[in-house]
């Protein structure tokens, strides 16, 4: 692949940052994200990428064990396919990593300054990455996370880099050789909280549950679709937006040639059982036959198709959610234009009318807090939901006794909260 400007862009570094990290001299920032800051580091074998966790979640455990999963799971993958692990440490009370530099910028970086990837540049890019993935499928883990920003493309081809959500198939985490030791178990439970990146998310990341290799084919075929248009294939809008096109649309193939179109659709199937492992698509990428459907070792079986009615509840709890995610918004909008104009709570009615748009947006904010386990099915947080929107109504027409309200829009109202109940409800998933 042809990589203009291959080497990743680097800042100098901050009077907060530290001059060393163990053996390295740090000589400047790579990126920073959520987990930590990259600096590139000079050491007696060369130049090396330090992953340095933020001060600030010191004290956040679930970050910690993500960047200590991290930590755990690097060794386990083969050098070619990402940054090669070399090893860790501590400054202070905060963990670091060290791994291989990769001379080049990130797949979405590449993208943004020299257009979508074409010919043979795709070609290779669509047969490095999977076969990343099945390597990394092949060492028993998920990576959960497979993006553009996530997939740097060095001199030598595509590397996958940042493994801070990813698990492992065998449900265990294998000892550090460092002064942090990773407790083996389950995993860390997801909080309420989305843990990935929103827009190259599968399906079934936002329901809750088991979540394996099949959900980083449907992310790769997501990153192979961006590589190829320079846009988000799900769009870049509200995130409420993103997640139901998701859930319920197919994205535009044609900008990919048929030979990675049919593997793309393929990968980018709603049914998890129907999607092909990584080392299928490779095969069929190399012209061999390979059964379209299997599991990736150490893989659990994926589950059986939904059956009709319950995708039916599915497209209905994402439609409810996604109205009243509108009308919540709405309700804050108008808070905030009392707020900006003054001169539109002027007058002797003015004091009520703040009064009416505050008891809007707090029933807004309680909806906010709600949508969020209401997208992972927690029957709670849908019935919360659901009833929140129902007292928005009922608020209405009390407010209507005090202040003027058309019949016109007081009906509206009530027909959109009444839609968004009867959706919320119908979508309610069934006890197991």
């Amino acid at each position: 692949m042809t990589v203009p400007n291959p080497r990743s862009p680097m800042g100098p570094l901050l009077p907060a940052d530290p001059e060393r990290l163990g053996a390295h001299r740090l000589v400047g920032r790579l990126g920073a994200g959520g987990q930590g800051v990259v600096y590139l580091g000079e050491g007696p074998d060369g130049p090396v990428a330090i992953k340095l966790l933020h001060e600030r979640l010191l004290d956040d455990a679930p970050a910690r064990a993500r960047f200590l999963r991290e930590l755990a799971l690097l060794p386990r993958v083969a050098g070619f396919c990402t940054a090669r692990f070399l090893g860790t440490g501590e400054h202070g009370d905060r963990p670091y990593l060290v791994s291989e530099y990769v001379p080049g910028p990130s797949l979405r970086e590449l993208v943004d300054a020299h257009g979508p990837r074409r010919g043979t540049d795709l070609d290779r890019l669509a047969v490095s990455s999977i076969t990343a993935l099945a390597a990394i499928h092949r060492a028993g883990i998920v990576h959960r996370d497979l993006n553009p920003r996530n997939i740097l493309v060095g001199p030598d081809g595509p590397r996958v880099i940042d493994f801070g959500v990813a698990r492992a198939l065998d449900g265990t985490t294998p000892a550090i050789t460092g002064p942090t030791p990773v407790s083996p178990g389950r995993g860390l439970p997801l909080s309420g909280a989305l843990v990935g990146t929103p827009a190259y998310m599968a399906p079934e990341q936002f329901a809750g549950g088991a979540v394996g290799p099949a959900a980083d084919l449907f992310c790769w075929a997501a990153t192979l679709l961006f590589a190829a248009t320079g846009a988000d294939p799900f769009g870049s809008g509200p995130t409420t937006a993103v997640i139901y096109k998701i859930l319920c649309e197919t994205p535009d193939l044609s900008a990919l040639p048929p030979h990675l179109a049919a593997p793309a659709a393929a990968c980018l199937s709603k049914d998890v059982a129907s999607r092909p492992t990584a080392e299928a698509v490779l095969l069929g990428l190399l012209g061999t036959p390979a059964p379209t459907v299997a599991s990736a070792p150490a893989a659990p079986q994926a589950p059986a198709a939904e059956p009709e009615e319950k995708r039916r509840r599915s497209r209905a709890l994402v439609a409810g959610l996604g109205l009243a995610s509108v009308q919540a918004a709405g309700d804050v909008v108008g808070l905030a234009a009392f707020v900006a104009q003054p001169t539109l709570s002027a007058g002797r009615a003015g004091p009520l009318l703040v009064a009416v748009a505050v008891s809007f947006a707090v029933l807004a904010v309680v909806t906010f807090v709600a949508i969020v386990p209401a997208w992972r099915g927690a029957r709670d947080a849908i019935w919360t939901v659901a009833a929140v929107r129902i007292a928005r109504v009922v608020l209405w027409a009390a407010w209507s006794v005090h202040v003027s309200v058309p019949p016109p829009s007081l009906i509206t109202q009530a027909a959109l909260s009444a839609l968004v109940a009867v959706l919320l409800v119908w979508g309610v998933p069934d006890r197991r």
